[in-house]
């Protein structure tokens, strides 16, 4: 792992797809912890404008109404917290993955490659089975938490 050195402390350079981003948002629990790693300021997340994208338009989504009611959270809110708390990079698309089973999901790791990241973070069980991508390890929130000793 290639970690930034920022006063004598090592910080971890993140990318967070959309699920976890929103679960981080929206949830208490683990992905919460690692957006509250971030906010400490022990690690970094990068993000595209693919997964800011993509981000919008599920937060648009009436599956999340009630809870950002619940949040006192907008969509809008709830996006520009995740924005405020994000390094923006441009992330053009890597050449196919073979082992990738859903194509959506090659904006992610085109982003990690991108910000030279030292973990994805995710959910998606189509992700996780990759176990890494050009060496930068797949990991759960639960896994980035102990892993990367984000407390």
């Amino acid at each position: 792992m290639t970690l930034i050195a920022r006063n004598d402390a090592l910080i971890v350079r993140l990318v967070l797809d959309t699920n976890t981003l929103i679960s981080a948002i929206l949830w208490r629990g683990t992905p919460a912890a690692v957006l509250a790693a971030v906010r400490a300021g022990q690690a970094t997340v990068a993000i595209s404008a693919e997964i800011l994208e993509e981000l919008a338009g599920v937060l648009e989504r009436s599956k999340f109404r009630q809870r950002l009611i619940e949040t006192n959270l907008s969509a809008v809110a709830a996006f520009r917290q995740i924005v405020s708390v994000t390094q923006r990079v441009a992330a053009p698309l890597l050449p196919p993955v073979a082992e990738l089973r859903d194509p959506q999901d090659a904006i992610v790791l085109a982003c990690a490659v991108a910000a030279g990241a030292d973990a994805i973070v995710t959910g998606d069980h189509d992700l996780l089975v990759l176990g890494s991508v050009r060496r930068i390890p797949i990991l759960t929130a639960a896994q980035a938490v102990e892993k990367l000793k984000l407390r």
